[in-house]
This record gives structure tokens, C-alpha cells and sequence, in this order.
């Protein structure tokens, strides 16, 4: 047994082990009081930075209601940002608006002063032409007095002419042969020009007769190879004479298809006396100076059966006639006149072209033996000129007929002997032939009492007749041996004679 000597040292070991033990723990209890003073310093951090922190959320929250405020106040301000930014823009625009209204200020004020320069210069200008306008005017004056002056003695030495020449001319034209007459063999014409105003018509051309003929003198002879041109300058002086304000009459007579027609209208590559004095009037009148207006109406009538149509008015329906017109007598104009006739306004010949065709499609015609579409009236074209010179404050008014006589064939040479109608109209137009030729006759007499009263014809056109009036007859022939005995009585061999024809 070993107790005794092993007892004593384990006692040391464990002695040992324990004031080991003891200083392990004074050690740990230094360590713990150490760590308990850093614990209760640690604690006092803590509370502080608890107290810290309770203040920092203190104050968080009051920075979280102030960022709500300020979010608030924010939104406010945005709205009043965009606000403001439309309010820039719309300033901005106006400015610019204003840039462009001083940029355009600035543009008008150059505009400005150089019109103003202009208008110092213009005012100047008109300042010199008021001078040059007196000095014109004067100058204008003097003119218009010697035009008054020379249009005054043109006008008296062109009527001192005309009476020399006669107020009442009687003109003939012989129409050339037609293809259908040469094709029959008739070449031969019975009229013959042994001088430049007389005319030989053959009386017979077969038997033992055949060389008798009578001779007739006329103031102007037109041939068969005589122009429209040629023919209107013998009518100008009398359109002349309208300008100066006579009242004249042209008239185509004698029978049917002798040129009546073609003298007057001619046709539409070659016009005849209507449209070319139409056509001169015109050029004359344009030429007036600024002073001097003319206004010109026409009309157009036609004289049947003694009853006056107006070929102007509106056209009835197909089974009606033209209205009958009645003429009265104006004493103050000593004319007379048709009541109630269509007067158009004309300014040039289209529209003169236009008057004339609705006219002429208003016209009666008939078929005879004569011509196929013998005209059976008396066609008037009159046409009124209004001159007003506004210096000399003078006006005058004049009128110009032209008239297309109906055929004045004989009843037994028309065909109309059998034919009611016909043979009145007939009789209608011979009377009215013979009334015109005894008004020419017995104002070539000088008579006292001259007979417009006997027909419609002659007492619409009294007051261009007589008195200083200008009248030409056309007598119209026809060359070819089966008209012998019309063309005499055209030339006044037998009824219904024609003064000045014959010698």
C-alpha cells in the first residue's frame, strides 16, 4: 500500500492546480469586472445612442412631414412652373411676334420714307403736269375751235355739193347674166353704156324690130362688172351726211331678181351696202375726239300688205303672226313714227350682224314665178345716231334708212294672177311703188303738198324725204331679153314710173 507517500503529493499537485485555478479566476473575475465596466460604458453608449437615435427619428419623422410638405409644395410648384413655362412661351411668342412686327415697322418705315420720297417726286411731277395739263388744255381749246370751225365749212361745202349734186339722186346698177341664162344661149345683155351716165335698153330683140332701144340717163350708172366697193363709194357722201345731221334714205328698187338684195346685203364674203355703211359709220365715229359722244339704236321693220311689222320684237308661236304696228305722226319732230318699235343699242358690226339675221328670219317671203323666195315687203333698216359734243354743248339726232323694196313686177309677169294672196300682196306693193315715186316726183317739183299720206312706206320715212333730207334710189336691172318689159317699167316707160329715169 503506497497511501501514505503518494497522498502527500498529489495534495501539492492539486494545490497547485488550484492556486493555478485561483489565479485563472482572479484573472477571469479581472476580466469580467473589465468587461462589466466596458458593459456599463458600452450601456451608457447605448443609452446615448438610443436617446440618439429616438432624437433621429424624432427628427426623421419631422424631415418625412417636412418632405410631404415639401412634395406638396413641389407639386404646387411644378404646376406653377408649367404655368409660368406656357406663360414664357406665349411671351416668347409675342416677343418674337413683336421682333417681327418692329422688323416689319422697320421695313414699312424704309416703305414710308421712300414713298414719301416718291410722293415729293410725283408731287413735283404733277405740279409740271398740272402746267403741261393748262398749257393742253389751252392748246385743246384751240384745236376744238378749229375743228369746230373746219367741221363747220366740211359741212356746209359737203351740203353745198350735195344740193349741187341733188338731194335726190337716182342711181342704176345692172346685175351680170346668172350661169342659168348663159346656158340657155342668151349671152347677149340688151343693156348698153353708150355714156358714162346714160343707158340704152333694147327694146326687142327679134322681128323687124330689133334694133329699136330707148336710152334712160341716171346720175351714176354701175355696169355689170361694178363692185360693192364701187358701189359704196357713191353711197359714202350720203352716210356723210347723216354724221353731219341730215336724215337720209337708200332704197334698192326694181323687180325681182334683178340685185335689189345683193346690193344692199350682199353676202357674207361680199357685203353690200347696209353692212359697209354701217362699217364706215363706225370707223367715223370712233374717230371723234373725247369731246364729241355718239350713241347709235337700230331697227328693223317690214311694211306688208300696208300692215308694219316689227321684225325685232319677240317672235310668236308658230300659228301666230307678228303684231301690226300702227305709225303716228309727231308734229314736233315732223316725222312719222312706229308705236311701239323694238330699238337695240349697237357698238360694232357683230353685234350689227346679229340685229340683222333675226330680222331678215322674221321676214315674209313667197315663191313666184319671179324668184323662188321672192321677198314680198318693203325690209327698212333705220338707224339712229345721237352725236353730242360736249364743248360746244350741241346734240343732234339723224337717221338713216335702208330699205329693200318688195319686186314691182307686174301681176301677169309674177304669176299671181290666180292666187288670192298673192295677187294682193302684189297690188299692195305696185301702189306703194307708185306712192313713192309720186312723193320723189313732186319733191323734184318743189310742190306745195307732197302725198306721204297714200302709204305706210312713205309716211314712215316723211321726215328723210323731203327737205334738205339726202335720198338714193338704186334702180335695179336686170341684162336679159325676158325681162325687157320689167326693166322698162323700172325705168319709168310704163307704170309705175320712176322720176329721173328717163329722157
Amino acid at each position: 500500500m503506497m497511501t501514505g507517500g503518494t497522498g502527500g503529493g498529489g495534495v501539492h499537485s492539486m494545490e497547485d492546480e488550484m492556486a493555478v485555478r485561483q489565479a485563472e479566476l482572479r484573472a477571469s473575475e479581472a476580466h469580467v469586472e473589465a468587461l462589466e465596466a466596458q458593459l456599463t460604458e458600452k450601456s451608457g453608449a447605448l443609452a446615448d445612442s438610443l436617446a440618439h437615435l429616438a432624437k433621429s427619428q424624432s427628427r426623421l419623422s419631422a424631415c418625412k412631414t417636412q418632405l410631404t410638405d415639401c412634395k406638396a409644395q413641389l407639386d404646387v410648384k411644378e404646376l406653377e412652373l408649367t404655368t409660368l413655362e406656357s406663360k414664357c412661351n406665349t411671351l416668347e411668342a409675342e416677343l418674337k411676334e413683336k421682333d417681327d412686327l418692329i422688323a416689319k415697322q422697320d421695313d414699312t418705315d424704309r416703305l414710308l420714307v421712300d414713298q414719301e420720297r416718291q410722293l415729293k417726286q410725283a408731287a413735283s411731277r404733277f405740279r409740271d403736269l398740272e402746267v403741261q395739263m393748262r398749257q393742253q388744255e389751252q392748246g385743246m381749246k384751240e384745236v376744238q375751235s378749229k375743228y369746230t370751225a373746219e367741221y363747220s365749212l366740211r359741212r356746209e361745202l359737203h351740203e353745198i355739193v350735195q344740193e349741187l349734186r341733188g338731194n335726190i339722186r337716182v342711181l342704176c346698177r345692172v346685175r351680170p347674166l346668172k350661169p342659168a341664162e348663159y346656158e340657155n344661149g342668151d349671152e347677149s345683155s340688151i343693156v348698153y353704156l353708150p355714156e358714162e351716165c346714160k343707158l340704152r335698153l333694147t327694146k326687142y330683140n327679134e322681128g323687124p324690130f330689133a334694133d329699136m332701144y330707148q336710152e334712160f340717163e341716171f346720175d351714176h350708172i354701175f355696169p355689170e362688172t361694178s363692185s360693192q366697193e364701187e358701189v359704196f363709194a357713191a353711197v359714202k357722201p350720203a352716210v356723210q351726211s347723216l354724221i353731219d345731221g341730215f336724215n337720209v334714205c337708200i332704197f334698192a328698187y326694181g323687180q325681182t331678181g334683178s340685185g335689189k338684195t345683193f346690193t344692199m346685203e350682199g353676202v357674207d364674203d361680199n357685203r353690200g351696202v347696209n353692212y359697209r355703211a354701217l362699217d364706215y359709220l363706225f370707223d367715223v365715229v370712233g374717230s371723234f375726239p373725247p369731246t364729241v359722244e355718239a350713241d347709235m339704236e337700230i331697227s328693223m321693220v317690214e311694211i306688208y300688205n300696208e300692215t308694219v311689222r316689227d321684225l325685232l320684237a319677240e317672235r310668236p308661236a308658230a300659228d301666230e303672226k307678228l303684231q301690226a304696228l300702227d305709225i303716228k305722226f309727231s308734229v314736233k319732230d315732223n316725222s312719222g313714227y312706229v308705236v311701239g318699235l323694238e330699238m337695240r343699242n349697237i357698238e360694232n358690226m357683230e353685234q350689227v350682224e346679229g340685229v340683222l339675221a333675226e330680222g331678215h328670219s322674221n321676214r315674209a317671203t313667197a315663191s313666184t314665178r319671179m324668184n323662188e323666195h321672192s321677198s314680198r315687203s318693203h325690209a327698212i333698216v333705220s338707224v339712229f345716231l345721237t352725236v353730242t359734243n360736249k364743248l360746244e354743248k350741241r346734240r343732234t339726232v339723224s337717221k338713216l334708212h335702208l330699205i329693200d323694196l318688195a319686186g314691182s313686177e307686174r301681176l301677169s309677169k309674177s304669176g299671181c294672177t290666180s292666187d288670192d294672196t298673192r295677187l294682193k300682196e302684189s297690188q299692195a306693193i305696185n301702189k306703194s311703188l307708185s306712192a313713192l315715186a309720186e312723193v320723189i316726183a313732186s319733191l323734184q317739183r318743189r310742190d306745195k303738198h307732197i302725198p306721204y299720206r297714200n302709204t305706210k312706206l312713205t309716211f314712215f320715212l316723211q321726215d328723210s324725204l323731203g327737205g334738205k333730207a339726202k335720198t338714193l334710189m338704186f334702180v335695179n336691172l336686170s341684162p336679159h331679153k325676158t325681162d325687157v318689159s320689167e326693166s322698162l317699167s323700172s325705168l319709168g316707160e310704163s307704170p309705175p314710173p320712176f322720176p329721173s329715169a328717163g329722157l
